[in-house]
């Protein structure tokens, strides 16, 4: 298999689409926690709850807690 002309293996595919998919959750959580939820779904509510209960899944699972704590903050929002 080749990628940008070089011949990779498929080990080094899937880690080259975990960093990818790494870096993805990443810049996403960046911009929930700076702009929050509704930016990506305004008006409703349920899918905004379910992007920060699917973030806070995936950090979990990888034990970064600290920004669970931060999602968890979030989720469910407060009533303004």
């Amino acid at each position: 298999m080749y990628m940008n002309g070089k011949k990779i293996t498929a080990t080094q595919l899937e880690r080259f689409t975990d960093k990818l998919l790494l870096t993805l959750v990443d810049q996403l959580y960046d911009a929930i926690t700076e702009d929050g939820p509704e930016t990506f779904y305004p008006d409703d509510t349920y899918q905004q709850n379910k992007l920060v209960r699917k973030l806070l899944e995936y950090y979990q699972e990888r034990e970064e807690y600290e920004r669970c704590a931060v999602l968890y903050k979030m989720y469910p929002p407060k009533n303004k």
